[in-house]
């Protein structure tokens, strides 16, 4: 599951009609559900709460009904997952189903993701954006 080539960071979420450089083949579709995890309250806390390694300007419509979703495509990280920062709208919308070791995690620090310090955003950006060491962030 983890990337070595992203630091060990672990991509969350990046469902193949998001089309972007980090989609995997599955489809959002797969993991929608009827019934919401009995966690989702803090779930959506800790998508919402998360350091943004950058800011998507654009938004994109939601992939599933194509209405309007109000956050973009921003990544995400508690350090070691990294997510769009859409995904809280499809958790709460839709009843996403998260991986359980995600979901663990998320209430093993009720709800609250690490505080990130800037060197170490520095470090996590520039493993998911691939970047050299010496390179400035985005």
């Amino acid at each position: 599951m983890e990337d070595v080539s992203l630091g060990g960071l672990v991509p969350l979420g990046f469902f193949r009609e998001f089309k972007s450089g980090r989609s995997n083949n599955d489809s959002i579709r797969d993991f929608v559900s009827s019934e919401p995890s009995r966690h989702k309250a803090i779930i959506l806390s800790y998508l919402r709460l998360g350091d943004r390694m950058g800011w998507t300007m654009e938004k994109s419509p939601d992939v599933i009904d194509g209405t309007h979703q109000p956050d973009s495509a921003s990544p995400v990280t508690d350090g070691h997952w990294v997510w769009r920062a859409d995904l809280a709208h499809y958790v709460e919308k839709y009843n996403l189903r998260l991986p359980q070791e995600f979901i663990d995690t998320v209430v093993a620090r009720n709800g609250i993701p690490p505080e990130i310090t800037p060197d170490e955003h520095r470090r996590i950006a520039r493993a998911w954006y691939q970047l050299p060491p010496n390179e400035a962030t985005p």
